[in-house]
């Protein structure tokens, strides 16, 4: 791009006397020295192929959910398991492994209105055989050994589950249970995590939305990307791109 001048300040191409619209009546013309800077938008379809990528500016323009670590103060665990806090407040298990185990973790927080709940967990502790690790703990977040959670095929990396608070909390002591009784697959517990609470309303939708988008393609991706960001006619519209069209 072409700048308007290559001199400094003053002599800036723009710079002069202009019209001032809000200030002027219609018996007097007030005018104003600077620079009247016009705004240029440009309307942009994008392709099926070209969504996924405009997701992405999307995506990483969102607000932030505020999430705020748990500082762990006292942990226990049931079957010889063992819970160390380690440096930036995560919680690593050891010790023995046991066919089925309760985490109990006791933080300590200045949080007042916590709506969610974010378990980031980067590891299990599981047999070393594939097939168990394959299939992760089931019931491991909501009791129903039909359901379960884990971090398969992610392992080593940070994989996020998200709570809603049934009702809303505050410290300045929160504690959290984590329970692992599945009946089939043993020994399959979290093995390092840390906790984090948030006192956004929207936060659990917010994180739903993205984690969707995340593993959607096109129209669908640019969709759930603009829902994630609060521009609901955006997203609506994209996502009415992705229907298809019944011929006549």
């Amino acid at each position: 791009m072409t700048p308007f001048s290559t001199n400094a300040a003053r002599h800036v191409l723009g710079l002069g006397w202009w019209r001032d619209a809000v200030a002027s009546t219609k018996k007097r013309v007030a005018t104003a020295s600077g620079h009247n800077w016009v705004v240029l938008a440009i309307a942009y379809t994008p392709s099926w192929s070209d969504a996924p990528d405009l997701a992405d500016l999307v995506l990483a323009a969102r607000p932030v959910v505020p999430w705020t670590v748990l500082q762990p103060v006292e942990m226990t665990a049931t079957g010889g398991a063992t819970l160390k806090r380690l440096p930036g407040d995560s919680v690593l298990a050891g010790g023995t492994n046991p066919p089925t185990s309760n985490y109990r973790i006791e933080s300590a927080t200045e949080l007042k209105g916590i709506t969610a709940l974010r378990l980031r967990a980067t590891g299990y502790r599981r047999p070393n055989t594939s097939e168990k690790e394959k299939n992760g703990p089931h019931g491991a977040t909501d009791g129903d050994p039909a359901t379960r959670w884990d971090i398969w095929p992610r392992i080593g990396k940070a994989t996020s589950a998200y709570f809603q608070t049934g009702q809303v909390c505050a410290g300045p002591r929160l504690t959290v249970r984590l329970d692992f009784q599945d009946p089939v697959w043993k020994q399959t517990a979290v093995g390092r995590f840390r906790l984090s609470a948030t006192t956004s309303w929207s936060a659990f939708w917010q994180e739903a939305l993205v984690a969707r988008a995340e593993a959607s393609r096109g129209w669908t991706r640019l969709g759930l990307a603009y829902l994630a960001q609060g521009e609901w006619l955006a997203g609506l519209v994209a996502l009415t791109n992705e229907i298809p069209v019944e011929p006549k």
